[in-house]
C-alpha cells in the first residue's frame, strides 16, 4: 500500500533522535551540573561563533554519549542472542544489564537509568529493522527519483549512474527506524558520504576553511559532498527545532543545499562563517 505524502508539519522523531535528545536535555545537564553551555561558550569565545561553536561542541558531547551507549547495549544484546528480536525489549536480565553498565559509567540518578535504558533498547530494537523492496518502491513512488542531498536524477537499475538507493534520515545504526516518515531517496555518492553522521556536529567542519577571495574551484575543493550536506543538516535541525517538525519534513521544505558564494569576501572564512552568511 502507498504511503501518503509525508505531513510536513509532524514532528515525528526516531528511536534514536528520542534518545539524543534525553542525552541533550536531561542526562548532560546531570552530568555537567547545568553549566555545560556556559563552560562551552567560554572555552570558544576567541572564535567569535559562541552560539553555533558551543552547539556544535555541546552536540558532540551528547553524540559521543550517544555512541557509547549503542555500542555497549548492541554488546549486551549480543551477548543473551546473537541476532536480538524485537521480544527481547522487555527481557528483565537485558535491562537489568543495560542499567548496570549505565549506572557504573556515568553515575546518574536512578530515574535518568532507567529512562536512558529504555530509549537505548528502543534504539538497539530500531537498529535491527529491515528494509523490504515494498516501503524502499513507495519512498521513489512518493518522492521521485532524485537526491534530496545534491538533487541530482537518479536511476533504479543497478549499474547504471547516479544508483539510486533508500537513505535513513536518522541512520538506522544510531536507532533510526526504518519506516516511511525516515526514509528519502539519495544517490550512492552521498549515502556513502555521509555513512553515520547524523546531526551536523557529526562532519569534520574543522577542515572547511576558505581564503579571502577563493575560486569557485577552491569553494568546490573545501566544500564537497560532506561539507555541502552538513549544512544541509544545519539548517534542517535549525528549522525542525524552531519549527517542532521531524528532521525528514525539514529536509523536504529545504531541499538540496548550494555551494555558498565567497568570491568577494574581503577576509578568510571557516564552516562557521558559512552558517552565519545567507550565502547558501
Amino acid at each position: 500500500m502507498l504511503h501518503p505524502v509525508v505531513d510536513m508539519s509532524s514532528q515525528y522523531k526516531t528511536s534514536g533522535e528520542r534518545l539524543l535528545q534525553y542525552i541533550r536535555t536531561d542526562v548532560l545537564k546531570e552530568l555537567h551540573d547545568d553549566d555545560l553551555m556556559n563552560r562551552v561558550k567560554k572555552a570558544s569565545a576567541p572564535t567569535s561563533r559562541d552560539s553555533n561553536f558551543a552547539l556544535a561542541l555541546q552536540d558532540l558531547a551528547a553524540m559521543n554519549l550517544l555512541q557509547r551507549l549503542i555500542l555497549e547495549t548492541r554488546y549486551i544484546f549480543d551477548k543473551f542472542q546473537e541476532d536480538a528480536a524485537p521480544y527481547l525489549e522487555n527481557d528483565p536480565l537485558i535491562s537489568n544489564e543495560v542499567q548496570k553498565w549505565i549506572k557504573e559509567a556515568f553515575r546518574i540518578e536512578t530515574a535518568l537509568v532507567s529512562k536512558l535504558s529504555t530509549l537505548t533498547i528502543d534504539a538497539i530494537i530500531a537498529s535491527k529493522q529491515k528494509l523490504n523492496k515494498s516501503l524502499q518502491r513507495d519512498v521513489f513512488e512518493v518522492h521521485g527519483l532524485y537526491c534530496y542531498t545534491c538533487g541530482t536524477g537518479l536511476q533504479r537499475r543497478n549499474g547504471y549512474g547516479n544508483e539510486a538507493t533508500v537513505e535513513h534520515v536518522w541512520p538506522r545504526s544510531l536507532g533510526g527506524d526504518t519506516n516511511f516518515d525516515n526514509l528519502l531517496p539519495a544517490c550512492k555518492s552521498c549515502n556513502s558520504n555521509r555513512n553515520e553522521s547524523s546531526v551536523w556536529s557529526s562532519f569534520w567542519f574543522q577542515a572547511c576553511y576558505l581564503k579571502p577571495h577563493p575560486s569557485q574551484k577552491s569553494i568546490e575543493t573545501k566544500l564537497g559532498v560532506k561539507m555541502k550536506t552538513a549544512l544541509q543538516f544545519y539548517r534542517a535541525d535549525d528549522l525542525s527545532r524552531r519549527k517542532k517538525i521531524s528532521l525528514k519534513g525539514a529536509l523536504l521544505r529545504l531541499g538540496p543545499v548550494t555551494l555558498p558564494d565567497f568570491h568577494d569576501h574581503e577576509s578568510s572564512s571557516d564552516f562557521f562563517t558559512i552558517l552565519s552568511s545567507n550565502n547558501y
